[in-house]
């Protein structure tokens, strides 16, 4: 799989109106590319967690602050939240399904 790299950011396809106005990097390290590539508009935010391993519960709490903060922005009511980590297999996908059960009630 390839690595994420700002220029993504540009090519997702979105529903009409929708725009990423964040990048949350999981990534426990800095060398993949700086924050400042991405496009206009779009604020980062670094939360370092090690990979092959689930995040801390203070990390989880962490995330789905900064996350709602962002979605319930009135200014951005399309507003896309774009998340990423190194290899996909943990970090990624248990947030985004943790931010989901505990702000929207999803059961899993």
């Amino acid at each position: 799989a390839a690595l994420w790299s700002p220029s993504m950011v540009r090519n997702l396809t979105l529903p009409a109106g929708a725009h990423v106005r964040l990048v949350v990097d999981l990534c426990a390290t800095t060398r993949y590319y700086e924050p400042n590539e991405l496009p206009p508009g779009v604020a980062y935010y670094k939360l370092a967690l090690p990979g092959r391993q689930l995040p801390p519960p203070e990390a989880v709490d962490e995330f789905c602050a900064v996350v709602a903060e962002y979605l319930s922005d009135p200014r951005w009511p399309k507003a896309v939240v774009a998340v990423h980590c190194t290899h996909g297999v943990n970090r990624t996908g248990f947030l985004i399904a943790s931010y989901l059960v505990r702000r929207h009630g999803l059961q899993l």
